[in-house]
């Protein structure tokens, strides 16, 4: 489970930083229906790369398929968790 964990945290965190990438470079296009579709495929991408990991869970069965999804379903637990982590390497607050 503990394996599971890590791999969930580790993909909110790298979905997460692409998905607020994503959303500045929308919110800087003037257009509003090309940035609904950058939106669109930013939250496609993360929902297969998802997908992918829990297959990748499910046919190794090495990896804990819960671990991969409690992150995904309270990420402000895990967000907490991750500003936390940060705090103690001194990079400061955030």
């Amino acid at each position: 489970m503990l394996f599971g964990l890590m791999a969930g945290y580790a993909y909110l965190v790298f979905s997460y930083t692409y998905l607020a990438g994503s959303i500045c470079a929308a919110v800087g296009t003037s257009d509003k229906s090309k940035a609904k579709k950058q939106m669109f495929g930013s939250y496609m991408l993360r929902y297969i790369g998802l997908f992918l990991l829990c297959w990748l869970a499910f046919e190794l069965k090495i990896i804990n398929v819960v671990g991969i999804l409690l992150p995904q379903l309270f990420p402000k637990i895990t967000i907490w968790i991750h500003q936390i982590i940060k705090r103690g390497n001194g990079n400061g607050r955030t």
